[in-house]
């Protein structure tokens, strides 16, 4: 699903979308301005947290000194091949960081960005920069150019994480309003749930490889379809479950602020 193509039809899919909310919220509160500054201040964070990956290749080298590689000897290739690379040991790694550095680098933007004027729209705005930021790293790193039906569903795999990245921002904005590090429960449930979803990739796509269905189109349809369950959960927790209690817990937080300025 490696190719730059579906990721730079994303682009222009989900820059359209961005222009389509610009005309429509013209007309109402939000000038064009406001619009484009959360939008890439999301991008500009997801950035940010895929230097994670920095982190994650460290982490990956102190895992092959350890197994007795010898990186003055052995290829590129090699190394890529190497049994390691297959288990949950080194695997378990990517979903890790990506948990410990995406959801709180997301919250740290949202809190420093002034993003309490709109907790319904700003958001989304967020999430969608944030989900644009990332699939231009990805178009970067992932340049092909032969066409095949992994076109369909790396623009479809994309979309996906876009929901998904749109449905974290909600869930760590709420993190603002909650007491000490150690009490927001919003980002700890962000954190477990960029886990759970990273961890299902990296654990699906190293079973199947094993079966039948690796160099079939099958293969992507398990991937994907999965992995649209699992997001599928976490947006119906987020919007269904989370997202209502929070709301509850936000205004009674604003009473008690607007009550001791009231008596200040």
């Amino acid at each position: 699903m490696a190719t730059v193509f579906p990721f730079l039809i994303y682009n222009l899919a989900i820059l359209g979308f961005f222009i389509y909310l610009i005309k429509y919220y013209n007309k109402s509160k939000y000038s064009s301005i406001i619009l484009v500054k959360y939008f890439w201040i999301g991008a500009f964070g997801s950035i940010i947290a895929l230097l994670y990956t920095i982190v994650l290749q460290i982490v990956k080298t102190v895992i092959y000194i350890g197994d007795g590689v010898d990186f003055n000897i052995i290829t590129e290739e090699e190394l890529s091949l190497l049994p390691i690379n297959f288990t949950y040991k080194l695997l378990i790694w990517g979903p890790i960081l990506s948990a410990i550095f995406m959801e709180p680098i997301r919250f740290l933007f949202i809190l420093k960005s002034d993003m309490k004027k709109d907790r319904k729209f700003m958001p989304l705005l967020f999430g969608l920069g944030w989900s644009f930021g990332e699939i231009v790293v990805l178009s970067l790193s992932n340049i092909e150019s032969d066409f095949s039906i992994a076109i369909i569903f790396s623009v479809y795999e994309r979309l996906i994480y876009t929901v998904f990245h749109v449905a974290m921002s909600y869930l760590v904005y709420y993190a603002i309003y909650e007491n000490k590090i150690t009490n927001k429960l919003s980002l700890w449930i962000a954190m477990l749930a960029n886990f759970i979803l990273n961890f299902y990739m990296a654990s699906i796509i190293n079973e199947l490889r094993y079966t039948d269905l690796f160099n079939s189109d099958n293969y992507l349809l398990v991937v994907v379809g999965g992995l649209t369950v699992v997001v599928s959960v976490i947006v119906v927790f987020v919007k269904y479950v989370w997202v209502p209690k929070k709301e509850l817990e936000y205004k009674k937080f604003i009473k008690q602020v607007e009550g001791e300025i009231k008596i200040n």
